[in-house]
């Protein structure tokens, strides 16, 4: 009531709206930073850089969706590079990305899908005219990611997924060469984007189309040591997670 009756009095409880007009969508975020503001302004959209994209939708997992530990390893293949790579392998069951829990940069390997000879179960007349079949968008089968699970019950977090994986729409993807992945995998786990997914998904339901307005400053000058970080971090998280069953690069227990 005193702010009311005296702008003035010292509460803050006004914001420039222009502060909107700078962000995507035009959220009612008063708490965001000039500095925040102006990186949507002097930034680049993420999907200037790279690719999102949502990915298959099978219309029926629990026909199609295992654990990779429920299928017989010989009917999977998990370093596919290529569509024409799993049609000649022969291989049933394939690494599918469906998201997981809160973990950053590698892991959540839980599942295969059957896309034996190029998904013909799932995309055959009859799956297909029972269910929404999603296909995976044309050309960015089995090749390596950054991915994110689309849903979360907190902050979001980035992944790498190396060649030989497909993709689910829980386990929405971003694809571009290498050096691109590293450096938008640092930003996107760094504490700033963080401050900004929270801004632009509320819900914490993380869209496609949220993730491609994030601004991304492009610092030639920090790119390799940024790059080196991510590298680094990517390779302690995969150590963590290949020490135990769960992980099919799985070897020896870390206590023997």
């Amino acid at each position: 009531m005193e702010a009311l009756a005296n702008p003035e009095c010292g509460w803050v409880y006004r914001a420039n709206p222009s502060v909107y007009k700078d962000i995507p969508g035009s959220p009612i975020v008063y708490w965001a930073s000039s500095a925040i503001q102006n990186a949507f302004i002097k930034g680049t959209p993420l999907a200037k850089i790279a690719e999102p994209h949502v990915g298959l939708q099978t219309g029926e997992n629990n026909r199609f969706l295992r654990l990779w530990w429920e299928v017989e390893v010989q009917n999977c293949q998990f370093h596919c590079s290529s569509l024409n790579d799993s049609v000649q392998s022969g291989a049933k069951w394939f690494p599918y990305n469906k998201g997981g829990g809160y973990r950053k940069w590698y892991g959540n390997n839980d599942f295969v899908v059957n896309y034996r000879n190029n998904g013909e179960d799932i995309f055959s007349r009859e799956n297909a005219d029972k269910h929404h079949v999603q296909p995976i968008s044309p050309g960015f089968e089995f090749l390596a990611s950054v991915t994110w699970s689309k849903i979360s019950s907190g902050n979001i977090a980035f992944r790498y997924k190396p060649e030989g994986h497909l993709f689910d729409i829980a386990g929405t993807s971003i694809f571009s060469t290498y050096e691109n992945l590293c450096y938008l995998q640092g930003v996107c786990n760094s504490s700033v984007i963080l401050k900004i997914a929270c801004m632009l998904s509320p819900t914490l339901n993380f869209e496609v189309g949220q993730i491609a307005t994030y601004p991304i400053i492009n610092s030639a000058d920090r790119q390799d040591d940024v790059c080196a970080l991510v590298e680094a971090n990517r390779k302690l998280a995969k150590a963590e997670w290949d020490d135990f069953e769960a992980s099919w690069d799985f070897r020896r227990h870390p206590l023997l």
